[in-house]
């Protein structure tokens, strides 16, 4: 049999710009300012990012990427969160990626 490697390195974790892609595809047009950017020797483990004005619905956007926790450091599956946030308290959420 005859194997052959793969020309390109495959990625571990997803890039920055897919990260922020899929967010800026959600943003529905929101300015939005970047809290949080924590990166490790793999890359970028976790980003926080919030919308500066309110969504149709009267809520303010938090969106999380996350890939390991940031309490115990250990290694999480890759995914987006979205949490909706009504007088800064959080009052509903849901996942809106997992790689």
């Amino acid at each position: 049999m005859n194997f052959e490697k793969p020309t390109e390195p495959v990625e571990k974790f997803p890039t920055y710009n897919a990260i922020l892609g899929i967010i800026s595809e959600n943003l529905e047009g929101l300015n939005f300012e970047i809290k949080e950017e924590l990166s490790d020797g793999e890359g970028i483990y976790q980003i926080e990012i919030i919308t500066k004005e309110k969504d149709a619905d009267g809520y303010i956007r938090e969106y999380v990427y996350s890939r390991k926790s940031t309490r115990t450091g250990k290694e999480l599956t890759p995914k987006i969160y979205v949490a909706y946030l009504l007088d800064d308290i959080p009052v509903g959420g849901k996942e809106l990626h997992k790689f």
